[in-house]
């Protein structure tokens, strides 16, 4: 435990995350994103949160630009689901839309033709955001992800989104290795 506990303190948030004290750390199924893990600390008094080891690793919190970004992605995540879910609509595999190899459910990305970060610089500059002030909320005991604080601008970045973006199923390496 020693390790974990050297690795929490860095956090950029550390009086808060370890609060009474720290009983145990955990592995958890990300309640949101359910094919990935989050680590967990449990409170000597009974209490828990969540905790990025990213965040420990650096010492440093998110840019205001990096918490819009990750609030735009979590906005979105319905209809990357949608689309998924209707490309494997009565098929077992489907094929990846770079290399053509065949993939399957649990080893598939949805990417964006052009990239999400180019979309979404896009929506900034069409309606004059000013990402340097926060628009996200998140972080606190309980909340695993990031969301927009205005939930018109949420609404917009969806309508946007929906309209603009070209999506397709790709392997995961294909999507990793493509430049950015």
């Amino acid at each position: 435990m020693p390790d974990m506990m050297d690795l929490i303190r860095r956090h950029p948030n550390a009086e808060q995350k370890i609060g009474s004290g720290i009983e145990r750390f955990e592995v958890r199924e990300n309640p949101v994103f359910k094919s990935q893990k989050t680590f967990y600390l449990v409170r000597n008094d009974g209490s828990e949160t969540d905790f990025s080891f990213r965040m420990c690793v650096s010492g440093k919190s998110p840019t205001t630009w990096a918490n819009f970004c990750v609030a735009a992605r979590n906005s979105i995540s319905s209809q990357i689901i949608v689309f998924k879910t209707a490309a494997f609509l009565g098929v077992d595999a489907a094929r990846c839309q770079i290399t053509g190899e065949e993939i399957e459910w649990d080893s598939c990305h949805v990417d964006h033709v052009a990239p999400f970060s180019d979309l979404l610089q896009m929506f900034i500059e069409q309606r004059n955001i000013d990402t340097s002030i926060e628009h996200t909320k998140g972080g606190e005991d309980g909340s695993v992800t990031r969301i927009f604080i205005d939930s018109t601008l949420d609404t917009q970045w969806k309508e946007f989104h929906k309209q603009n973006a070209v999506l397709r199923l790709t392997t995961v390496k294909a999507n990793l290795s493509r430049p950015r």
